[in-house]
């Protein structure tokens, strides 16, 4: 057993030397897995676990493994708790319109939402639809991209939106499981009203992401879409927005026209949504 101890030493010092930020990799996934219940990994977590994921938590702790390890535990236990809904074992109850809408031609998905079909008071409902897209975001990156841009069409904003509870949630999720994914956050059309509630959330906001955060009017949202995204991402993004202008009600989750949660042809598509 102690010859099989050092043998196990003396790999572990070889694959550090021919790989040192894989070596960093592999132990902070083993210190993230002794930190969760039951010092056990599901499979399903395991798998989200890709060198190109925990290198994201590495460098968000500069390169300590062990704090790195704490905040990756934090976002496997978070996937855990929703792991019914990321998996596409259970659609969520879809609160909004929030899909992503366009891939750039750079290979980054677009993420859309318009404030005239946002439900409000059901937070678990909202956590998990908000999820569902973040996921699927992830999944829609193509080449070299690894993040995505969020579009907020503040289109419909009125005062049943004031509550900013559900911003907390939202901000979570972009500090932990989905950690440095989000490029852009685009806010068209934005109004005093709504300005005001911008500083509510405010302390909500690290100052990373508040750097993220654009306003643009919608004539000038598209302009900036077309020329970072393409075309074809700006045009898409245009019809969109004179499409949620045509009427006043709210109509979240699917409708005619609309796919959830992504409108890609290439979206994913859950063996269990198939009966398979």
């Amino acid at each position: 057993p102690q010859a099989a101890k050092v043998k196990a030493v003396i790999e572990k010092a070889e694959e550090s030397v021919k790989d040192p930020q894989a070596a960093k990799v592999k132990a902070v996934i083993e210190k993230a897995e002794q930190l969760l219940p039951g010092r056990k990994m599901s499979e399903w977590q395991r798998s989200w676990c890709t060198r190109e994921t925990v290198e994201i938590y590495v460098r968000g702790r500069d390169g300590d493994t062990e704090k790195a390890a704490e905040i990756l535990a934090e976002a496997l236990s978070w996937r855990a708790q929703y792991q019914e809904v990321l998996s596409g074992a259970r659609v969520p109850r879809w609160q909004s319109d929030f899909r992503v809408l366009a891939r750039a031609e750079s290979g980054h998905p677009i993420l859309f939402c318009c404030l005239r079909h946002v439900m409000v008071g059901d937070t678990q409902a909202t956590i998990e639809s908000m999820a569902v897209v973040f996921e699927e975001g992830v999944r829609s990156m193509r080449g070299d991209a690894k993040q995505y841009d969020v579009v907020l069409d503040i289109h419909g904003f009125s005062f049943r939106h004031m509550n900013p509870s559900p911003m907390i949630p939202f901000f979570r999720m972009m500090r932990q499981p989905f950690r440095d994914r989000l490029r852009t956050i685009i806010l068209v059309g934005a109004s005093r009203a709504f300005s005001f509630l911008t500083q509510m959330t405010r302390p909500m906001m690290d100052e990373k992401t508040h750097k993220k955060v654009i306003f643009k009017p919608p004539t000038e949202a598209v302009a900036h879409v077309s020329r970072v995204a393409g075309n074809k991402a700006g045009q898409t993004l245009q019809a969109m927005l004179d499409l949620d202008r045509e009427g006043k009600d709210c109509q979240p989750g699917e409708i005619p026209g609309r796919r959830m949660p992504s409108e890609l042809d290439d979206r994913f598509i859950p063996e269990v949504a198939c009966g398979a």
